[in-house]
């Protein structure tokens, strides 16, 4: 077994994300899985991301430096970081 050699590097930065609020679980079907029952209609998956969103977006306001941004936006604040360093 031959170790992994590095490439060259490509721009393609990593940015972490929740998937607190994805909406695979409201609408998969999954037939060996009870918790995949999927077929919810869309208003109520809107209803549940509704109440999520209030409760979540307090905290994270009152994180010092805490803020919502695209992962688009993200990765680029980062590559601009990156050609400053």
């Amino acid at each position: 077994m031959q170790p992994r050699a590095m490439g060259e590097p490509i721009d393609l930065p990593e940015v972490p994300v929740s998937m607190v609020m994805q909406d695979f679980v409201c609408f998969a079907v999954n037939y060996g899985s009870p918790f995949l029952a999927g077929g919810s209609p869309p208003s109520r998956v809107e209803e549940i991301w509704q109440s999520q969103f209030g409760d979540l977006i307090e905290p994270v306001l009152a994180t010092p430096g805490a803020r919502f941004s695209t992962c688009g936006a993200v990765a680029d604040e980062f590559r601009q970081a990156e050609a400053r360093a």
